[in-house]
């Protein structure tokens, strides 16, 4: 008897050693294919980076604010945003950043074909635009190993306390009640919890073990269906505050942008609310998809008035913020374009911006953003 008792313990051991290795298996190969994800995720990031340092470079160029393009270019790459830049002017250099402090190894191809596009290779991806007789180009660092590296070190401190924390649970339950955890190993590592409930436990410790993961379960999917109502019920300004982590109340530098339609009341008196709220509804979704291009935070719609904010010192807010309203107010032309001949009124938007401090506060009912920036 006592022989066929060990033999019976040496195979729940040997499956729960096997769950066990399979779990390191799975946890690897996400980990693997996780940072592989990401690294293309972080490459595609950067070169929208790339793309909006142009895009300010150039109404600065425009305006003939090179000095200040140089400072911002010099802040963007301080930032992370880009990590090197050329700026000539007629052929000679304005302003450069390498690793080198070379302008000579920035010998790109200027070529007129190659403007306005990204010219990639396995290490770098860069872009130029040419404005007048200025010449720019900016670019980011693309090697996949090195950020695979950089993405994978990040990563590992996650990986580690999940699988320590996993091998002392399984050690103390297989100490303690070697049944239960192999079926609980079967259910927990396959992807239908539902049969989680099927299960009888043999002890009162595998009971509680499975009211435990039963309610985990339960409280997962409750959390989740409420981050998601959450999500979709707050506005993004909002939203990004609290996900921050940060409690409430705290203040941050901010640039605060107000948007409406001009002639909006008369236009919503004139026309049947259907034809308003459709037009409004084409107007917003746009909208918000360019502001938040930008890095734009949505706070509140109020009718057809849309109030976003900028987070940053006013140096940078308030060129990006005028670059999106410059952006904004194209929309508003070409939506005007779409109008039918008989629509009889035009499509027009006004808007005002005010720098300073914001502060974050908890409300009564949830949250909220106050300063002199939304009144002024």
């Amino acid at each position: 008897m006592e022989t066929k008792s060990k033999g019976k313990k040496s195979i729940l051991v040997l499956a729960v050693a096997f769950f066990w290795v399979a779990y390191m298996g799975v946890l690897t190969t996400g980990y693997y294919n996780n940072v592989t994800k990401n690294v293309d995720s972080v490459i595609e990031k950067r070169k929208r980076q790339v793309d909006f340092v142009l895009e300010f470079s150039a109404n600065m160029i425009i305006q003939e604010n090179v000095e200040i393009l140089s400072q911002r270019l010099k802040q963007a790459r301080e930032f992370n945003n880009i990590d090197f830049y050329i700026l000539q002017h007629k052929g000679k250099v304005v302003s450069f950043y390498n690793k080198q402090n070379n302008p000579d190894d920035l010998n790109m191809d200027f070529a007129p074909a190659n403007y306005n596009k990204f010219v990639e290779n396995d290490e770098i991806a860069f872009k130029t635009i040419k404005i007048y007789d200025y010449i720019l180009t900016t670019g980011i660092m693309t090697s996949k190993r090195r950020i695979f590296q950089a993405t994978a070190k990040d990563q590992l401190g996650l990986i580690i306390p999940d699988v320590a924390a996993v091998t002392f649970l399984l050690s103390l339950i297989l100490y303690m009640l070697l049944k239960d955890i192999v079926n609980l190993s079967k259910i927990v590592s396959s992807k239908n919890r539902n049969e989680m409930t099927n299960i009888r436990s043999i002890s009162r410790e595998g009971e509680a073990i499975l009211k435990a993961a039963s309610s985990y379960e339960n409280e997962q999917k409750h959390l989740k269906d409420q981050k998601d109502f959450l999500s979709g019920s707050l506005t993004p300004a909002i939203l990004h505050e609290i996900n921050s982590g940060t409690p409430a109340p705290y203040v941050f530098e901010s640039t605060m942008v107000r948007i409406d339609l001009n002639g909006y009341t008369q236009l919503y008196l004139e026309k049947k609310e259907e034809y308003v709220t459709g037009i409004l509804n084409k107007y917003f979704i746009a909208a918000r998809e360019l502001i938040e291009r930008y890095g734009g935070l949505i706070y509140q719609y109020v009718g057809d008035e849309i109030v976003f904010h900028f987070k940053g010192p006013r140096k940078m807010t308030e060129a990006v913020a005028t670059a999106c309203v410059r952006s904004l107010f194209e929309l508003a032309d070409e939506i005007e374009k779409t109008l039918p001949p008989e629509a009889g009124h035009y499509f027009k938007l006004k808007a005002s911006f005010a720098s300073g401090s914001v502060r974050f506060v908890k409300l009564d009912t949830g949250f909220g953003l106050s300063g002199l920036p939304l009144i002024e």
